[in-house]
């Protein structure tokens, strides 16, 4: 039995759906660590729950994130489980829907998901265990290269003991409230238990979304 203390990772949990997921791993009694780029988000989030440590960081910058990795390893716990979730919050309706403004986001929460797979598969490949999820920020579907990049990475990880997936998230249109991303958290739960390295994708709010954002 495997009794070395370990940690849960969760970017964007300083709002959203990665606040509340955060919540209910550390209500379960695991130790989560926190990142954004918002430190007072952050230490909200860890104020109003025991269990939760805010760790400031920015992961569109690679340095930062290989660095942040570094730190949580050495002067937190080993990462077992790292949940990239971009800063996930129930999508805004369609009123006000800015295109542009959206690919940006995606734009750099794709960037943001590679610089945090650099900086974490090395580790995890080295200790030869360890799970990563990665919540895209826009849904882009089961084409999107992010995608494609995890599939063929889990591939390449059978059998080292490493597993990665990409969940999309059931998010509901226009109900951004704590309780539709509490519901929404306990989907990510249970999404964390399934063998797929593609979960969730192809109905609901991102499959409308993949079609307004085509691949090039």
């Amino acid at each position: 039995m495997n009794t070395i203390p370990a940690c849960i990772w969760i970017t964007g949990g300083g709002s959203g759906v990665g606040a509340a997921l955060a919540r209910r791993l550390a209500q379960s009694g695991e130790q989560v660590v926190i990142s954004s780029r918002r430190a007072e988000d952050l230490s909200e989030v860890a104020a109003g729950q025991a269990g939760i440590q805010a760790f400031p960081m920015d992961i569109a910058d690679s340095s930062a994130v290989r660095n942040g990795v570094q730190r949580i390893e050495r002067d937190i716990a080993p990462i077992s489980l790292a949940v990239l979730t971009s800063a996930l919050g129930s999508p805004a309706p369609l009123s006000t829907f800015e295109r542009d403004r959206l690919r940006s986001q995606t734009d750099a929460g794709v960037g943001g998901a590679l610089n945090c797979l650099g900086a974490l598969m090395p580790v995890l490949r080295h200790r030869g265990h360890g799970h990563v999820a990665i919540l895209p920020p826009a849904g882009k579907g089961q084409s999107g290269p992010l995608a494609n990049l995890v599939r063929s990475l889990s591939h390449d990880l059978a059998g080292s003991g490493v597993t990665i997936q990409v969940i999309y998230p059931d998010l509901v249109q226009g109900a951004a409230d704590e309780q539709s991303d509490d519901r929404a958290a306990d989907a990510i739960l249970r999404d964390l238990r399934s063998d797929r390295v593609t979960v969730g994708e192809g109905g609901g709010f991102w499959t409308f979304l993949k079609g307004l954002l085509p691949n090039s």
